[in-house]
């Protein structure tokens, strides 16, 4: 899957468009540290992804899953840096594959948090 990375300026706009996109889609979210890799949410669907601007939240990425009361879920991911996409498609073949990967850096623990959606 080719990974693009995406500037700190569109990360507001680019979030809000993925968003809509993949509502919805089933989420499995990772964080790796120098430990290894740890798995946060094993399944749920994802609701969101937002760059916050505002409020004592600021400058962190919040992520939305779970679509009732019994399930919900709020991660924030503190002191993004980097804000990679792997796309959907391969370079091998034409094949679409519906999952999309989306990786932020960040200045604390955990360093690297993966967002896996997977389309029904």
């Amino acid at each position: 899957m080719p990974t693009r990375e995406i500037p700190p300026a569109e990360w507001k706009s680019y979030l809000e468009a993925f968003s809509e996109r993949h509502q919805g889609a089933l989420a499995k979210v990772l964080v790796a540290d120098p430990s290894g890799e740890h798995t946060v949410v094993k399944s749920l669907p994802f609701v969101g992804i937002s760059l916050e601007t505002k409020g004592s939240d600021a400058h962190e990425i919040a992520l939305e899953l779970g679509d009732d009361a019994s399930d919900h879920e709020t991660h924030f991911i503190a002191q993004p840096k980097k804000l990679y996409h792997k796309d959907a498609t391969t370079d091998l073949s034409e094949e679409i594959n519906k999952d999309e990967i989306i990786e932020i850096t960040s200045g604390v623990d955990p360093p690297i948090t993966v967002i896996h959606l997977r389309h029904a």
